[in-house]
């Protein structure tokens, strides 16, 4: 789906409790993005300043984004891990006693934009375009 916010500072809002959401060339810079059983899918490029937020409770997180990305991560999962293609350097790790695993970690040289990923029983998988 190509989608361009109408007026500065738009959100685009997409949520689903059953089934997967794919966005592709979002030309927004927030995001924010949730499906309760389902697969979130994110293919495109992270705006500068732009807060992009998405989470599954059981489901898969994919994100493909170019080589050349920097950003800020947050990404939360209990069940399932996380792994990245993307080159990155973990600032703070939390293991809470319940499995809750918590990292804020800086892909490529950094940036303004934050990705904020979050899944109870899933993947997140951030790979190159």
């Amino acid at each position: 789906m190509d989608s361009g916010p109408s007026d500065i500072g738009d959100t685009f809002r997409a949520k689903t409790n059953s089934g997967a959401i794919s966005l592709t060339h979002v030309g927004h810079r927030a995001l924010d993005v949730n499906s309760i059983s389902g697969s979130v899918l994110f293919n495109g490029e992270l705006k500068s300043g732009g807060t992009y937020a998405m989470s599954t409770t059981n489901g898969t997180i994919r994100i493909a984004l170019p080589a050349m990305t920097g950003c800020r991560l947050t990404a939360t999962f209990t069940a399932g891990g996380f792994r990245a293609e993307l080159p990155y350097k973990i600032e703070t790790e939390n293991v809470a006693p319940d499995d809750l695993k918590s990292i804020v970690a800086k892909v490529g040289a950094g940036g303004d934009a934050l990705l904020k990923l979050s899944t109870v029983a899933g993947l997140i998988d951030i790979k190159k375009q």
